[in-house]
């Protein structure tokens, strides 16, 4: 079927069949997509030219244009009235939205209680709650935190000195020991000396 393209006015032949190929208009998507009905265009069968084409970042001037050097009229003004410890929204020494958030953190605690508890056991059973807490634990007693191996079921973190921690089995630690007198520190210390190497070999081989 032989028809006339409405946009381009070019002769082409229906890709359509049947009834579609009746109503088909365009020779092309091209020409489909530039089409613009005769109630809204401003020439035969082409876009209209965008009022703003060509003036990106350019704006015409009117009453509420700002001219070149233009100065905000709030530019280096203070209004000391509502500044700073002035300021309505900041009470007692703190800014009302920490207020808020306190207030919203205590009423959700003491309302979830079970939850946060709940959450708090199955947190230390991991292995990443164990440390931390056993870190929390031992910054208290101003001894540093650095494990030297992970921590395992029935283990305990034993301090070789005042920063390096090994964790060795609970057998281990039985022996009464104190690391600012230094009791039994070298005893304990060849045990967890010993276990670490035996960890390392069981992980990586004989070397």
């Amino acid at each position: 079927m032989i028809k006339i393209c409405e946009c381009c006015g070019k002769e082409y032949v229906s890709t359509q069949r049947g009834k579609a190929g009746e109503r088909q208009r365009f020779c092309s998507y091209k020409c489909r997509g530039k089409f613009i009905p005769a109630w809204n265009k401003n020439s035969m069968g082409l876009m209209p030219i965008p009022w703003n084409k060509g003036s990106v970042g350019i704006m015409k001037s009117n009453s509420g244009s700002f001219e070149d050097g233009h100065i905000s009229w709030n530019k280096n003004k203070k209004c000391p009235e509502i500044s700073g410890l002035d300021n309505p929204n900041y009470i007692d020494g703190r800014w009302s939205n920490f207020i808020y958030i306190n207030k919203y953190n205590k009423i959700w605690k003491e309302t979830h209680k079970k939850e946060i508890q709940n959450y708090n056991k199955q947190y230390r059973k991991t292995l990443t709650g164990k440390i931390v807490l056993d870190r929390k634990r031992h910054t208290r007693r101003k001894l540093g935190f650095n494990p030297l191996n992970n921590p395992f079921p029935n283990s305990n973190a034993h301090h070789i000195n005042f920063d390096d921690v090994i964790y060795i089995p609970q057998e281990y630690n039985k022996i009464s020991h104190n690391i600012w007198t230094g009791k039994n520190m070298e005893i304990v210390n060849v045990y967890a000396y010993f276990f670490l190497m035996m960890q390392n070999i069981d992980k990586f081989g004989e070397l």
